[in-house]
């Protein structure tokens, strides 16, 4: 579980990683393992917890402005990936309302 939880945390990361290069939203990413907090600029971050669960994903927010993943470590790449799909499309419309 170690190793695997290793490499898609890698995965999971760097894929966060590249999110920050395209949504100025997105103020630092960080994190070991599948434990990640992508520290957000936005004007009401919380919004991003309560558009994630209406989308069937559960985070929370830390230091009022850090969103914290924790999946369990058997997670599947392609449920990594439609978190990212649904975390990409709630920054694109928090950013869009923020413009």
């Amino acid at each position: 579980l170690y190793q695997r939880a290793e490499r898609l945390g890698n995965y999971f990361l760097s894929q966060l990683e590249q999110f920050k290069k395209e949504h100025p939203s997105i103020q630092e990413v960080r994190g070991v393992g599948l434990m990640l907090g992508v520290e957000l600029n936005l004007k009401n971050p919380a919004q991003v917890i309560e558009k994630m669960r209406e989308k069937g994903v559960l985070v929370n927010l830390t230091q009022e402005r850090v969103v914290r993943f924790l999946p369990p470590l058997i997670v599947k790449q392609e449920e990594i990936d439609q978190v990212l799909e649904a975390f990409e499309q709630v920054l694109k419309e928090l950013e869009m309302e923020e413009r």
